[in-house]
């Protein structure tokens, strides 16, 4: 595992590989992420990365129609856009508006709309949402 890591880090730092950090699984489970990984490589924002690991190291893509490269999970919370919560119903208070939260304190909102526990949620419900 080291040697994947000193790789990728190298790859990183040589900055033609499109490759801005390198985490963790220590370092990743903070930010909420987890999975079958060790590392959580992050794009410069410009290139996408697949899961061939039998192909070459870096390849040209093809571009749908759209114009966007599928497979993307998203960006680390500080450098990409942000999904926005939008909810409405009898639970909400009209024209509230959080400037920011968590991506997972979604599910411990809803849990508390529908009066349901979520003891083992990563998150916490956006009470400031709610009457």
């Amino acid at each position: 595992e080291s040697d994947v890591y000193n790789l990728l880090k190298e790859k990183r730092d040589e900055g033609v590989w499109g490759i801005s950090e390198v985490y963790t699984r220590e370092e990743f489970q903070k930010m909420h992420l987890d999975g079958g990984f060790s590392f959580v490589v992050e794009t410069d924002g410009s290139t996408s990365f697949e899961q061939d690991w039998q192909g070459p190291f870096a390849k040209p893509t093809q571009l749908p129609i759209t114009g966007r490269v599928g497979g993307n999970h998203g960006f680390h919370p500080d450098k990409g856009p942000r999904p926005p919560f939008i909810a409405c119903g009898p639970a909400f208070l009209k024209g509230a508006i959080i400037p920011n939260a968590e991506l997972v304190d979604g599910a411990p909102t809803y849990a508390k709309v529908m009066g349901v526990e979520l003891p083992d949620a990563d998150g916490n419900a956006i009470t400031q949402l709610l009457k």
